[in-house]
């Protein structure tokens, strides 16, 4: 690429000018040529971002977008400098990535909310639920708590609050006296035919056909704790390009695209 320089004349700062202006060439080779190595798992998250980098000025980022059904896998390769950024986590599930492989994987901003779902076939609304009805709640213990968050939002459980959430349903509250149980994600929905209501996260209840924004007696709302995230290695945090991604992700054009395919089914945080 060649840089016609006008108007430089000969003489004393002639080399500091051209320098300059080399220098200035060069550095926006650097800008223009980084490529951003992002992974997001398979659904609503991968969909979105690889939407938002055709967006304003995150289309001349070049962003390169790896697509997985592994989350873990794609943590790894975050925290090893393989992906400058995932979206693969929620906040919740990223703090606990942390303490358990010693990480420092950060929020760089908020995407979606994929809402955890009250759904049933009993009953076509939470009034209906009678005395003694079997409650079933996800595990493991990070959708289980954010299974009695929800239940809690709804009025139907409550917890002690100097004990906060714990496993062994100790200081649950549960006037009405309803049966509580756990079950591994996989069974969730095939419960549905002998709870009163089942507690299912989004990807469950839409592998088993179910539209959360239609299907559900109540929903979690998209100012959830638990919304998804793009994660990046904390050095990465002040990264300009991470700055315009949010800036295209967190548009009305990406809003408008999450209403047109995923209705209220999908949340926006932002």
């Amino acid at each position: 690429m060649r840089v016609r320089v006008a108007a430089v004349r000969r003489g004393p700062g002639r080399r500091q000018v051209l320098a300059a202006l080399t220098a200035s060439l060069w550095a926006g080779r650097a800008s223009a040529g980084a490529t951003p190595r992002l992974g997001a798992v398979r659904g609503p998250q991968a969909s979105l971002l690889a939407y938002a980098t055709t967006l304003g000025a995150a289309r001349r980022l070049s962003i390169k977008l790896t697509i997985s059904d592994d989350a873990a896998a794609l943590a790894r390769d975050l925290a090893s400098g393989a992906l400058d950024g995932i979206a693969s986590h929620n906040a919740q599930e990223l703090d606990a990535w942390n303490a358990a492989h010693g990480t420092a994987l950060v929020t760089g901003f908020p995407t979606v909310t994929l809402p955890f779902g009250i759904y049933a076939r009993k009953v076509h609304s939470i009034t209906q639920l009678r005395q003694g009805d079997r409650i079933v709640l996800p595990r493991p213990a990070l959708a289980y708590n954010r299974a009695r968050v929800l239940l809690y939002n709804y009025g139907l459980l409550y917890a002690h609050e100097d004990n906060g959430l714990s496993p062994d349903f100790g200081n649950i509250v549960n006037p009405r006296g309803f049966v509580i149980e756990t079950v591994d994600l996989h069974a969730l929905a095939g419960r549905l035919g002998d709870a009163g209501i089942v507690v299912m996260p989004y990807d469950v209840a839409v592998a088993a056909g179910l539209r959360p924004s239609i299907d559900s007696i109540g929903l979690e709302d998209g100012k959830s704790p638990y919304t998804q995230v793009l994660a990046v290695r904390a050095a990465d945090r002040g990264a300009p390009w991470l700055a315009t991604l949010a800036r295209s992700f967190q548009s009305r054009e990406v809003r408008r695209f999450i209403y047109d395919h995923y209705g209220d089914s999908v949340q926006p945080p932002w």
